[in-house]
């Protein structure tokens, strides 16, 4: 556990960050390679929450054709292209499937043009990769290629499959790379350290109060700008600036399962489960909700899953009756699926922000998809205050290109 709690207790920082998974990794280490005195601190350990539950997909952006946002593809795709150039032997490139439909944006002509489409947007990709670690370009297969790969005792009755490829990635290991080279690169860390109240000073940021979970004490931290990537605790600390963060944000579980079986070697595979949800930005509003199977180390993880959450955000689980719910949507997609609840290996689940909108339309619960940056000089007056709202971790890269390009204009 890293605690450097004199540095922390003495030092100025160019850049404090506050909450220590993904986000708040990539942007520790990214600032302190630049050159700033860096500190980062996490109520809990590095990258233990919701950095920790993920199907370890780092997506180059396919999905966001469904809404035609280039913007959203192309910075996904320079996210991914992050974790291929610096963490390459904890990356693996794995072919992805999704079966094609009869309707009118996943049949085998509207998948074969998003396809050239999509090859087209990413036409970099591969540039700077080293070869071991190229994505081959995706395409269109038959439907008896894809039911070979599926398997003969599959009630699919797709018409092909659209093929792709993307990196999955070594989370655990990658996280515990950023923990050691922010170390290596002189910066200050500080695990069960919670940060309580922000410090303003003439309408801008000083520095923060915090808590020793270990001492059970407080002390400050002095910083000339802070980023705040809390996730979901994001109002906890802003509710010291703005009584309108005192309320509760709308939550839901996610959950990955770890299957004892490889079900399809190397190829991850989508398939549509029985639960409809509607999504307003896309081309079809009601659709069902897709689910993964990816190979993982001789398993597969399944999901993700979620569920609506108004509970404990510091004491958390899966019940038998979500795993009973999970094991019934999986076991109803396709015949291939008998799985019980002793095939079950192990389980990743955490908290993420809720789509409100989807929750209130369809009554099932579903994370939201897009990052929210603030800077607080233009929300609440505040020089050198950040805020990062984010769900996904594979677009931490170029959250922290951003927030580092205003704070480089404003220290």
């Amino acid at each position: 556990m890293n605690r450097d709690i004199d540095e922390l207790k003495t030092e100025v920082f160019d850049i404090l960050v506050i909450g220590g998974g993904f986000h708040g990794l990539t942007m520790a280490l990214e600032a302190s390679k630049k050159g700033y005195k860096v500190g980062i601190i996490d109520k809990d350990d590095f990258g233990k929450r919701a950095s920790a539950n993920s199907l370890k997909i780092v997506h180059g952006g396919l999905r966001y054709l469904q809404q035609l946002d280039i913007k959203r593809i192309r910075e996904s795709i320079k996210s991914r292209k992050y974790f291929q150039q610096n963490f390459p032997d904890l990356i693996k490139i794995i072919p992805f499937i999704i079966p094609t439909k009869w309707n009118f944006t996943n049949n085998k002509i509207a998948l074969f043009f998003a396809t050239v489409l999509y090859e087209f947007l990413s036409m970099d990709k591969n540039f700077g990769i080293i070869s071991e670690k190229y994505l081959p370009k995706g395409r269109v297969i038959s439907k008896n290629r894809f039911r070979k790969i599926l398997s003969e005792n599959s009630n699919s009755n797709a018409g092909g499959g659209m093929l792709w490829y993307e990196a999955v990635a070594d989370t655990d290991s990658i996280i515990k790379n950023m923990v050691n080279s922010i170390k290596n690169n002189n910066s200050a860390m500080g695990a069960n350290i919670e940060a309580k109240k922000l410090i303003i000073e003439d309408k801008k940021v000083a520095g923060v109060e915090v808590f020793d979970v270990k001492t059970n004490s407080y002390f400050r931290i002095n910083a000339k700008s802070i980023v705040n990537t809390c996730g979901i605790w994001e109002k906890d600390i802003l509710s010291s600036i703005n009584e309108s963060q005192n309320g509760k944000s709308s939550l839901t579980k996610a959950i990955n399962l770890i299957i004892n079986k490889n079900y399809f070697n190397d190829y991850a595979i989508g398939f549509d489960s029985v639960i409809k949800i509607y999504e307003k930005e896309n081309l079809i509003k009601n659709k069902n909700r897709m689910f993964f199977v990816v190979p993982w180390k001789g398993n597969s993880m399944l999901g993700t899953f979620y569920f609506h959450y108004d509970g404990d955000r510091d004491n958390i689980n899966v019940t038998d009756a979500e795993i009973d719910l999970i094991l019934n949507e999986i076991n109803s997609s396709n015949q291939i699926f008998k799985i019980q609840k002793k095939d079950i290996v192990s389980h990743h689940c955490d908290l993420l922000f809720e789509d409100i909108s989807i929750y209130q339309n369809s009554g099932q619960s579903y994370p939201r998809k897009k990052t929210k940056i603030i800077n607080h000089s233009k929300t609440d007056k505040i020089e050198g205050l950040y805020s990062v709202n984010s769900v996904k971790f594979t677009n931490a890269p170029e959250v922290t290109k951003k927030i580092l390009t205003e704070i480089r204009d404003n220290l």
